[in-house]
């Protein structure tokens, strides 16, 4: 596969989340600097929608009530008019930042990942949770649905494509995959590829897994992350991914 660059458009900040609007006409980016930004891929006109107070993690767009749904590192969630950009509402979902989160296709449910890699021993192994590091809402009424523990920090969430399930990974390469249905644990996938130790300058655990999602027909999952990085300040780990399928009780890399 050759990929190839047909635009490039410059944002005013970082940016750490992009999501297609309904249609896929306009593009919304989550931004280092907390601003929500509208982005036209066609005239490549650029437009701050909202600004949060804090660092913007994520950007979700909800058709079921037709909003944004942002996250920041407050750990907060916004619910964000499109048209007018006005915050119609936020919440906490954690005490910690929100990592990551992510909308199921419907636009229904929103999941948002947290946790703090704190030293749990002499290992440096990540210490237990403060609270559950997997929260899933209504995007509707806002209420909480679920609430999942894992392992802190939790970097990435993905819902399967039919919405029945959730899938969660974290600093050691751990993701856990659990029914939307009963709320019970129906998998777990352990990979030591996305993690690491680092041995220059820090001596702590690195990389992650940093991106999930699940294939058209949800039997295998894909991961994205950094690998080891024996400097951990120059973060030059190298960037993977892998497939494993996850049905049935049978846990199994494809690729990768």
């Amino acid at each position: 596969m050759k990929l190839e660059e047909r635009k490039a458009i410059e944002l005013p900040a970082h940016c750490l989340d992009i999501e297609q609007s309904e249609g896929g006409a306009d593009l919304f980016a989550a931004c280092y600097d907390g601003s929500i930004l509208m982005v036209d891929p066609s005239s490549s006109d650029v437009r701050e929608l909202a600004k949060l107070p804090n660092i913007a993690s994520g950007v979700n767009w909800c058709p079921a009530v037709e909003q944004l749904v942002a996250a920041d590192y407050d750990g907060r969630l916004h619910w964000i008019d499109p048209e007018s950009g006005s915050v119609e509402h936020s919440y906490r979902a954690h005490g910690f930042w929100s990592w990551q989160s992510a909308a199921d296709r419907s636009g229904t449910k929103i999941a948002t990942s947290t946790g703090q890699y704190q030293s749990g021993g002499y290992k440096y192994e990540p210490a237990g949770e403060r609270e559950p590091s997997v929260r899933v809402f209504d995007a509707a009424s806002r209420e909480l649905l679920h609430e999942f523990e894992h392992v802190p920090p939790v970097q990435s969430v993905a819902f399967s494509n039919d919405g029945s399930h959730l899938a969660a990974g974290n600093l050691m390469g751990e993701v856990r995959v659990w029914s939307l249905e009963g709320g019970d644990e129906v998998a777990r996938i352990e990979t030591g590829s996305f993690t690491g130790w680092g041995i220059i300058k820090g001596h702590y655990y690195t990389g992650g897994v940093f991106g999930l999602n699940f294939a058209p027909d949800d039997s295998s999952i894909f991961l994205t992350g950094m690998g080891s990085t024996r400097d951990p300040a120059a973060g030059n780990g190298k960037q993977l991914w892998e497939q494993w399928s996850w049905r049935g009780g049978k846990i199994e890399k494809v690729a990768g």
